[in-house]
């Protein structure tokens, strides 16, 4: 490594100690305030969850999720779907430039492909789904930047929009006891 390589690593390590606590503190707090906001609409629309996916979740159902892969960061909160996964309410933060713009997310989570098979048929053939994976179906709600303030209000349209597909497709529970 030549000397100016060293002098950069040196720079780095010597702003990183002294804001490390700063911006570790702001993050964190970042992250509880996104957690809160997801919290407040699955609070908001937790009868309406209960009764598409025929389950008795509670508020105290919610656990903490972040995940991170190499282009997003997902940050919201989680409920456990026994028999298939998970279902996720959360931000999706974009790395790059502004034009990959953050979303709110409602994802259906299950754990192996063969179960909600056909639910999973059902999303290949709806335009309602926005986004499908192999083990994900994702109904999101692009963010633009001044809307960021705003992010409960597209976390509500995305759950409108996985309430709808789950009530069209005869809901949750009927398709676990076809994949089960």
């Amino acid at each position: 490594m030549n000397n100016d390589g060293l002098d950069r690593e040196k720079e780095f390590f010597v702003t990183g100690v002294k804001t490390y606590v700063e911006v570790d503190d702001a993050m964190a707090e970042f992250r509880s305030l996104v957690q809160q906001k997801c919290r407040s609409v699955v609070s908001e629309r937790l009868v309406d969850l209960n009764q598409a996916c025929g389950t008795h979740w509670t508020i105290n159902d919610l656990n903490d999720y972040l995940q991170k892969t190499g282009e997003h960061q997902y940050i919201g909160k989680q409920m456990e779907v026994k028999g298939l996964g998970g279902l996720y309410f959360c931000l999706r933060l974009s790395r790059g430039d502004e034009s990959k713009p953050s979303y709110a997310y409602v994802f259906l989570y299950r754990i192996r492909r063969d179960l909600a098979a056909g639910l999973w048929g059902l999303s290949s053939t709806s335009t309602s789904v926005p986004w499908k994976g192999r083990n994900n179906l994702g109904f999101g709600r692009p963010l633009p930047v001044d809307e960021i303030p705003n992010f409960e209000d597209y976390l509500g349209q995305a759950a409108t929009d996985f309430l709808a597909f789950i009530n069209e497709s005869g809901g949750l529970r009927k398709h676990l006891a076809q994949g089960a």
